[in-house]
């Protein structure tokens, strides 16, 4: 039996002949086209279709239907003639077949037709929806010399389907030799087997998502056998992906997003880098460009923790709005927590940022090198022998020739420069156990453009690095049970400075120096003993050894009175942090409950202080009903002060450690399929905060100078807003919103003031269209409260030290302007069969605002210049993949 189609096609639906509907509807097009151009949201208006403009559909995709057993006994034979409603992706919405044939075999062909693929007929480039007449023909035949093939003397065939460009395996996809009747399909690395007669054979490839392939395979009597073949399947549309979920299966952190690597891959502003995604979520404040760090909660840039392979790692990003320390594409899956971090993290009041790398390919070699007008990189992966596998890559940056270009020579620019490496390998010790070596590292510093010092002569260097080395034995109990131990090394190397940043005498050189050299272990047992219950026990161990050289001004004044006087002080020395952490943490499940309490023991060294710190945990998740749960966290956190606040010359060795009490509730909602909404509030309370202490008088009339203290308190509490479309084939995206307020104060008695990174508004939003598989587009907004100052209302001179000393307002009485930036980017790939060619082409800042981050005074207080944020620029890239 043999099921077959013919047909021919008509003009589409949406055909308007009116003059009148014809001139207003390319009125409108041209209305909107800009915006098109903007957001990169293909929308097409109703115009009057021209047949030489018209594209019919294609049928790329087909599926016989099944010939029903009462009409194959009774030898019934049919022509039915149908009529096919298409979308404009090609899908088939409704299949209209005419009455008369048997009825069973009218609903076969409505079933088989209904599942048809095709190309979408086409306006002038642009798909429509449209209507396809057809014929679908039953008849009962079969070629007698196709029969007799099928008994000859067959050939051993093997190959391997695997996607275009890429070369990636394509499972599951059918292999189907024309005319035979002889099929099979690829397994989960992409092999299959035939066993096909001898002649001139043609196979078709198929698999969903994919155009289907060809390949003709001319057999012999004295071909070898097997004969080996390979078949590139070309990518029809955009696979249906699944992005951002609230948490993992055990649900350790209350309040997490995990984000993997499919839905970082095009983010406008990111600079094509994954990392950068994370400061678009909920409960993460705008930082300076020049900052590197993450700002969560009102905390400070050093209170987030940020992780890579369980390696705490000094900073996240590379300077001045950089990209993220770790190449894109050695990131595997970003696990990112505002608040309610489970026991196993420590040592942060704030956040937490844990970056999981990327395993090497155990199959076969892949690589990608690119190049766009600030860096260049360059990465590998693949096996070495059977059971070990090894991912590599590396990036350098350079000045943009285009912002040298632009750049005013009687001005002086500082352009940021940097290069990371990254390193994975893994290997197999057998079935149980398995051994992983990761290495690291960064470096940032800065190139000067420009001759010119401008009218206020104020400049920052700095120059800052990392490297960490981690070795990981992972063994599996016959029982389920896992045992990791990860011993790591690490040294870090950070300088600074400045002039002509601060008040009066303060405007003079000023530097500092670290080099730290960190080594410590980490070991974690986990173990279910039950369906409902897992258990996990840990090691943390940590210490740093702190070598730090500082030149810098201090005040010396008494009571505040008067101008500020500065004593000139170089200090060097060596501080040793010591930190052995225990915790021990349960996941219990009671029906819709979620329970997961846990406790953190810390024995912390530093100074002339030992301290032993207590850390009790609680999260919980209740399921409402299936698509709504509630989610509420507590815990405390703590934190070592810095190594300089600890030195006797320009601290105080007796500082205790900063504490921060962390609570969270949040409900979570999915809704209409694809999206979802989770309202989060929290509020955290910081206690022991370290701020400068001014000279006084004891009872005995001697004078102390602390320098520092922990009287500090802080707060911050708020609410955010997290709303977004689930990943799918054609459109993603989300929308966050903070409103939150961050308020510290020095001491008892002393007002409570906004802290550095007060923002009470944060908004972003991401938005993005996959036009096709190779063609799509994002655009990105953000939107943010401008950090708190204090402003300069005047200037006296003082003739005693010959400077001019200003006159400020209260912290935080002004503040920056608002911050907002829009930003577009478009990635388009090109393929071919072994490798895959994409270019982005990112606009940032396309609305070419001024956004303020500083501001600098000269030596009278009387003109100022302000730092700027990202202007508009557009950087183009290209990647080669293999």
């Amino acid at each position: 039996r043999r099921g077959c189609m013919a047909g021919r096609h008509r003009r589409a639906a949406s055909e308007v002949d009116s003059p009148r509907a014809k001139g207003l509807a390319r009125a409108i097009f041209l209305l909107v086209l800009p915006v098109l151009l903007i957001i990169g949201v293909p929308i097409v208006g109703a115009q009057t279709i021209d047949p030489l403009h018209y594209t019919a559909p294609k049928l790329i995709w087909f599926r016989a239907a099944g010939y029903p057993p009462e009409a194959l006994e009774a030898g019934r034979e049919a022509e039915i003639h149908c009529t096919l409603h298409l979308d404009d992706r090609g899908a088939v919405l409704l299949a209209d077949c005419a009455d008369g044939p048997p009825e069973v075999l009218v609903h076969a062909a409505q079933s088989a037709l209904e599942k048809c693929l095709f190309e979408p007929g086409r306006v002038k480039g642009w798909p429509v929806f449209s209507h396809l007449e057809l014929v679908y023909r039953f008849a009962l035949a079969f070629p007698n010399e196709r029969q007799a093939a099928t008994r000859a003397v067959l050939r051993e065939l093997e190959g391997d389907v695997f996607a275009q460009g890429v070369r990636a395996p394509v499972a599951g996809a059918d292999i189907v030799a024309e005319g035979l009747g002889l099929s099979t399909s690829t397994d989960g690395k992409g092999h299959f087997k035939l066993a096909l007669p001898l002649g001139s054979q043609v196979l078709v490839a198929s698999s969903q998502g994919n155009h289907p392939e060809q390949l003709r395979v001319e057999i012999g009597k004295d071909t070898p056998s097997p004969i080996q073949v390979e078949l590139a399947l070309r990518p029809r549309e955009t696979q249906e992906l699944q992005a951002t979920v609230a948490t993992d299966k055990d649900h350790r952190a209350a309040s997490r997003e995990v984000l993997v690597r499919e839905e970082l891959r095009n983010v406008p502003g990111s600079q094509d880098d994954p990392i950068r995604v994370v400061e678009l979520l909920p409960g993460i404040a705008r930082a300076p460009n020049t900052s590197g760090q993450l700002i969560v909660r009102g905390g400070n840039a050093n209170d987030t923790g940020a992780y890579i392979d369980g390696q705490q790692v000094p900073q996240l990003y590379h300077l001045q709005n950089g990209p993220s320390v770790v190449g894109e594409e050695m990131v595997e899956r970003i696990d990112f927590s505002a608040g309610g971090a489970g026991a196993d993290y420590g040592r942060n009041l704030a956040g937490v940022v844990s970056i999981a790398s990327r395993r090497g390919d155990p199959e076969r070699w892949h690589g990608s090198l690119s190049i766009d007008l600030q860096k260049s990189a360059a990465f590998l992966q693949g096996p070495l022998g059977g059971d070990t596998e090894v991912a590599m890559g590396a990036r350098h940056s350079y000045s943009n020739p285009l912002q040298e270009g632009r750049a005013n020579r009687q001005l002086s620019y500082t352009v940021p420069i940097y290069w990371d490496y990254q390193l994975r390998l893994d290997h197999r010790l057998g079935a149980h156990d398995q051994l992983t070596l990761t290495a690291f590292g960064s470096h940032d510093d800065y190139e000067q453009i420009g001759d010119g010092r401008g009218e206020v002569p104020a400049s920052l260097a700095q120059e800052t690095g990392f490297h960490r080395v981690r070795l990981a034995w992972e063994h599996h109990f016959d029982g389920g049970a896992k045992l990791v131990v990860a011993p790591v090394f690490g040294v870090d190397t950070n300088r600074t400075d400045r002039a002509g940043q601060g008040a009066g005498i303060f405007l003079l050189p000023q530097g500092a120096s670290e080099r730290t050299v960190s080594s410590g272990a980490r070991a974690e047992f986990s173990w279910r003993p039950a369906p409902f219950a897992s258990l996990r026990l840990g090691l943390d161990m940590l210490f740093n050894r702190v070598h730090y050289d500082v030149d810098q001004l201090f005040e010396s004044q008494l009571r505040q009175l008067g101008a500020p006087n500065a004593e000139a002080t170089h200090s060097s020395g060596i501080k040793v942090f010591g930190s052995v952490a225990e915790y021990l943490d349960a996941d219990l499940t009671f029906g819709d409950l979620h329970l997961i309490p846990g406790a953190r023991v810390e024995e912390l060294h530093y100074g002339i202080g030992n301290f032993v710190l207590f850390e009790p945990r609680v999260r919980a998740r209740y399921q409402l009903d299936n698509p709504s749960s509630i989610v509420a966290y507590a815990g405390i956190y703590h934190q070592a002060p810095e190594a300089e606040e600890v030195d006797r010359t320009l601290g105080n060795p007796g500082l205790l450690p900063l504490r921060a009490d962390q609570y969270g509730l949040a409900l979570e909602r999915r809704f209409a399929e694809l999206w979802t909404i989770k309202l989060e509030v929290f509020f955290n309370v910081r206690t022991s905060l370290v701020f400068p202490a001014a000279p006084h008088l004891l009872d005995d009339g001697a004078i102390t100078n602390p320098l520092f203290l922990n009287s500090g308190r802080g707060h911050a509490y708020g609410l955010e807003v997290f709303i977004r479309h689930v990943f799918n084939a054609r459109v993603y995206g989300w929308l966050a919103y903070t409103l939150s307020r961050s308020r510290e104060t020095s001491g008892f008695g002393a007002a409570w003031l906004p802290g550095p990174y007060d923002q009470p508004h944060v908004l972003n939003a991401l938005f993005g269209v996959r036009i096709s598989p190779l063609l799509e587009f994002a655009v990105r907004l953000r939107v943010a409260s401008g950090n708190p100052i204090a402003p300069v209302i005047s200037s006296a001179y003082d003739a005693d030290t010959g400077t001019y000393i200003p006159v400020t307002g209260q912290f935080g009485s002004a503040r920056l302007p608002t911050f907002a930036q829009l930003d577009f980017e478009v990635n388009s790939v090109w393929l071919a069969e072994r490798f895959q060619l994409s270019l982005y082409v990112d606009f940032q800042n396309i609305l070419g605002r001024d956004n303020p981050e500083l501001v600098f005074y000269d030596y009278r207080f009387q003109q100022s210049v302000t730092a700027l944020s990202t202007p508009f620029q557009i950087l183009v890239g290209a990647k080669a993949a293999f």
